[in-house]
């Protein structure tokens, strides 16, 4: 585990730092203030288990992992209005291309193929139901 460093400027603001100086910290946000928190790790934004930002003011929340906007089980980048916006490894996907995107990525898969696994995953989904 690498070791951070904490600082609190005048505001209240809380920010890990590492070595480099790149926002740091493994086991909870690396900056925290009154409006929010942000996940990094070593200076990219960065969580697995939920929303790397979170912004209570304009009720913003987005998903990052390894500094790409990222998410593989509902929309990256979410507001309280209801706007979303879909993303896998840092690249935007319409809504209704997000489950072929998704099988693509996890199966490093053409579209082709992706469209078939879709397929065959909802013919056994209607078969068994």
């Amino acid at each position: 585990m690498t070791q951070s460093r904490l600082e609190v400027d005048s505001a209240g603001v809380k920010r890990w730092l590492d070595d480099n100086h790149f926002f740091h910290r493994e086991d909870g946000p690396a900056v925290e203030h009154v409006n929010g928190y942000a996940w990094w790790n070593h200076g990219n934004l960065h969580r697995v288990d939920g929303p790397a930002v979170e912004r209570y003011n304009d009720k913003y929340r987005a998903w990052y992992v390894n500094g790409k906007c990222h998410r593989l089980d509902g929309p990256a980048v979410e507001y309280v209005d209801g706007l979303r916006h879909w993303y896998i490894n840092g690249k935007y996907v319409l809504r209704e291309n997000f489950p072929k995107a998704v099988v693509m990525f996890l199966f490093n898969c053409d579209e082709q193929t992706a469209q078939l696994i879709l397929d065959v995953l909802n013919d056994t989904i209607y078969t068994y139901n």
